[in-house]
């Protein structure tokens, strides 16, 4: 597998050694604002949204970027942000789980799912919802992070197994779709 740094650019083979497990977050792309006498676990993306979304799930497979799996809340707009990024990845349908309790997680609730998957599971997408999202993200690379709508991070940390992660990791890819 090819790991890239912020601007995608290949990191050493030294540092690609030492990366056991992966996790790509991504706030949800962006969405429509609140409707009147339409529930928040509804709202959908926007035109806009749907673009990001593919966008991201294009620039993961031009470079080669492939996810064993996705962790996602249940929400309309995460579904929907998934079912987009998924178009480039092709995942197939058992390799992508919506949780409806994702949707007002919170960061212990997250690694807690982390830490429940499969262990041959390399690398992870988890699609959620802000502010959790972001604490998640500073939680796993050390730096505080406040994710855009659209944006991905993604985080190698060091562990065999899901259950024994440690943080922080080290952040190896950031890309913002616009």
């Amino acid at each position: 597998m090819i790991i890239f740094t912020n601007d995608f650019t290949r990191t050493s083979a030294k540092e690609i050694d030492q990366i056991t497990k992966v996790v790509l977050v991504l706030r949800h792309a962006q969405s429509a604002g609140n409707q009147p006498g339409q529930p928040d676990y509804e709202r959908s993306l926007t035109i806009v949204g749907r673009r990001q979304a593919q966008a991201v799930g294009k620039k993961l497979s031009q470079q080669k970027i492939y996810p064993d799996f996705i962790l996602s809340s249940g929400a309309r707009r995460t579904v929907e942000t998934v079912n987009a990024l998924n178009e480039s990845l092709n995942l197939e349908a058992d390799k992508i789980n919506f949780k409806a309790d994702l949707y007002n997680a919170s960061v212990d609730d997250w690694t807690d799912n982390l830490r429940e998957l499969a262990d041959a599971h390399h690398t992870v997408i988890v699609v959620g919802h802000n502010p959790a999202i972001s604490h998640l993200t500073t939680l796993l690379s050390g730096s505080s992070v406040e994710l855009l709508p659209g944006e991905l991070i993604g985080v190698s940390v060091a562990a065999d197994r899901w259950n024994e992660i440690r943080f922080p990791g080290k952040e190896i890819i950031r890309y913002h779709a616009k």
